[in-house]
């Protein structure tokens, strides 16, 4: 069974060979918990600690669940966008390697607007750039699952990855319980443990870029058309999705 994107040329394909087998699940799950780590601290502990910081404890409640609102909003919209745009990079470094290193750099962006940030319109723009970044970061890293992770070890690592939200977020309580003494420590060791996960996998990934020859037209209609999968003819699918 030959994977779901094949290398452009046989040396590639050798060095796919030579790095499939444990090092690249490992990095790739390492990759996936780090994303959940970094993109969990904020709703889980720092966010509501900054808030209070910068509006008191009144107004916490109220401008918290408005921010969180807002990133969740963003994180919607940037997740199956940034999926999308990945599947159509042609930079020569790669599709999914440019946003395993654009994704963790935005995010940890977002994150400096946060720890850094006096008003709560900064707080508001650190929370979407941060759920834009490690969202273009987990797709890019899903991608990786289907396209480079042998067949019989594809169950495996996907089912490592399974329970990396709740996870990150048991994980992020203890650590960022640790730091509540530096706001920016509080965002920046979870964001620095996602770019960690994010170079690890960069490093071993053998990516190639979208070949522009084959990209099928891309617009509004083919956007929305992707979200439907007609049941009937995927019944597989159907029973799953419905039992979710």
């Amino acid at each position: 069974m030959s994977r779901a994107i094949p290398p452009p040329s046989s040396a590639t394909g050798a060095a796919a060979t030579a790095r499939a087998g444990l090092v690249l699940p490992v990095a790739l799950v390492a990759a996936y918990y780090g994303s959940y780590i970094a993109v969990m601290s904020p709703p889980t502990v720092s966010m509501a600690l900054r808030v209070r910081d910068v509006v008191g404890e009144g107004l916490r409640v109220s401008t918290l669940s408005t921010v969180l609102s807002v990133g969740a909003f963003a994180a919607a919209i940037a997740s199956p966008f940034l999926g999308a745009l990945s599947d159509r990079t042609t930079l020569r470094f790669g599709k999914r390697r440019t946003w395993l290193v654009v994704g963790p750099v935005v995010g940890l962006t977002g994150f400096a607007c946060i720890g850094l940030g006096g008003e709560v319109w900064l707080l508001v723009v650190g929370w979407v750039l941060a759920q834009a970044g490690w969202s273009g970061t987990l797709m890019a890293a899903q991608a990786v699952l289907t396209e480079w992770i042998e067949p019989g070890v594809r169950g495996r690592a996907s089912g490592l990855m399974g329970p990396a939200m709740p996870i990150g977020m048991v994980a992020m309580t203890l650590l960022v319980s640790l730091l509540d003494f530096s706001p920016v420590l509080m965002l920046l060791v979870p964001g620095l443990i996602g770019v960690a996960g994010a170079a690890l996998l960069v490093a071993v990934v053998p990516d190639a870029p979208a070949d522009k020859a084959a990209l099928p037209p891309f617009g509004p209609r083919e956007s929305f058309s992707g979200f439907y999968v007609n049941p009937r003819r995927y019944p597989g699918y159907a029973w799953a999705f419905a039992s979710r």
